[in-house]
């Protein structure tokens, strides 16, 4: 196949899919938020320090890989990493437990012991996020009451599995509009570096479909966060930042209505909930997660990294050279470049096109 032959396969490939997602949402809410709501106020909780164990000096091989694996999250930002226990038995156990999904009882549990879940190994992986069921026969395992109609074959949703794959691909730094060390910007803002610095340094774990005690009917089958970003501070406070991603369903007023009241309840049981539009995350989930992070204080003016922060609607996502849809499926899959004296934004396949024509 011929080089220009290849591009321009991409750029149908990614023109086909653009197409498709555009199609999925209605037209009424093109020019809806992307943040629906968000809780009051920040919660911060203390981190004791730990109870005394028997500390490991050395790591099996398996836990050694295990080791080498969390590096990819953790290298060069060391705040969370210097203030987490080191590794003894009991951490050992509780990364087990850890690895098939984390539940609001374990990591309680944990907090009350002064650990956090440092970057630790899970069952999911970024581009394949846990499934209902799974977390439900975890969450049956654990003691939750879970009617047996949760364990059909379900799986998250379309706009889960976007969201979920850029949050942990922003969360491994390999978001290069948002990554100061990676971006072309030149002259880069040094307060923003410090801002992203803290960020890195600071984030322990970002989880996926995370069991909590449904505060509404608490006798019932548990409730799932879509996503749980965990905080360590320098002055040993942590955050639990939850992020849901919201379909059409979630307008509905009584729908609505119990959110809000499930959002109070978590809020008592220490976590802070976000919700986003889920129609969103069919189009551009780097951005949602940007505007979440901002929204959240957790990386103040993330939002106004990725080039499509100029875009009001869904309906300005239109490729300039090409004039079809914009969708982000990977963080390459849309792309600003000069282009015949001008600042453009491009499908990946057809800055390609561009740049290398026929």
């Amino acid at each position: 196949m011929e080089p220009n032959d290849w591009m321009s396969h991409r750029a149908r490939e990614e023109i086909e899919y653009s197409l498709k997602v555009h199609k999925s949402v209605k037209e009424e809410l093109k020019s809806s938020p992307i943040i629906l709501s968000t809780p009051n106020r920040e919660q911060l909780h203390p981190l004791h320090l730990p109870n005394k164990g028997s500390t490991r000096t050395r790591l099996s091989p398996e836990e050694w890989r295990n080791d080498i694996f969390i590096r990819v999250l953790t290298a060069g930002y060391k705040v969370a990493a210097d203030l987490s226990p080191p590794v003894d038995d009991r951490e050992l156990a509780l990364r087990e437990e850890w690895f098939e999904g984390g539940d609001h009882k374990l990591l309680m549990r944990m907090l009350s012991e002064g650990r956090v879940p440092y970057a630790w190994r899970e069952r999911n992986y970024p581009d394949k996020p846990i499934t209902t069921t799974r977390a439900y026969k975890t969450a049956r395992e654990r003691g939750y009451s879970v009617p047996e109609k949760f364990f059909t074959n379900r799986e998250v949703s379309f706009s889960e599995r976007e969201a979920f794959y850029a949050g942990h691909m922003i969360a491994r730094g390999h978001f290069r509009e948002l990554n100061p060390f990676l971006s072309d910007i030149e002259g880069e803002d040094p307060p923003y570096k410090d801002r992203y610095v803290s960020f890195r340094s600071s984030l322990c774990q970002l989880t996926g479909q995370f069991i909590v005690p449904d505060p509404l009917e608490e006798w019932k089958a548990p409730y799932l966060l879509d996503q749980l970003w965990i905080m360590l501070y320098p002055n040993r406070k942590v955050r639990l930042v939850g992020l849901e991603i919201d379909g059409e369903v979630h307008l509905e007023p009584e729908k609505r209505a119990n959110d809000r009241k499930r959002d109070i309840m978590l809020a008592a049981m220490g976590y802070e909930i976000y919700h986003v539009a889920g129609w969103w995350c069919r189009i551009d989930p780097f951005r949602v997660i940007c505007e979440f992070l901002s929204a959240s204080n957790l990386l103040p003016d993330a939002n106004q990294r990725p080039v499509t922060s100029r875009f009001q609607t869904i309906n300005e996502y239109i490729c300039d050279y090409c004039g079809n849809p914009l969708y982000r499926r990977d963080e390459d899959w849309i792309e600003e470049i000069e282009y015949e004296g001008r600042s453009t934004v491009m499908h990946g396949g057809c800055v390609e096109m561009a740049t290398y024509p026929p």
